[in-house]
């Protein structure tokens, strides 16, 4: 079984043209929860490809690209306030 982990990535890129590229690419494996927040549920066959797919899309000398994975526990315990977007968590959860 491939398991998959809860893993948000987010960007600061100046340039239009290369911002939606970053964007098109994330939207393919994951749900936009702001203009720049992607949560995503992939596996680290799918985080290597992104690794390796975002770095020609962007200038690093300007450009930022975080990616954090995020637990499980820790996620049932995030928050939102304000306007609630729909999420790419698991609705049910088997221990």
């Amino acid at each position: 079984m491939v398991r998959k982990k809860f893993t948000v990535i987010c960007y600061d890129v100046s340039e239009d043209k290369k911002r939606n590229k970053v964007a098109a690419l994330l939207e393919r494996y994951g749900t936009r929860r702001n203009k720049s927040v992607f949560e995503c549920m992939i596996t680290e066959v799918q985080l290597k490809k992104i690794r390796a797919d975002l770095p020609p899309l962007i200038d690093p000398t300007t450009d930022t690209i975080l990616i954090y994975r995020i637990c499980l526990d820790c996620y049932v315990k995030s928050e939102t306030i304000g306007k609630m977007t729909d999420s790419i968590a698991p609705q049910v959860l088997i221990v």
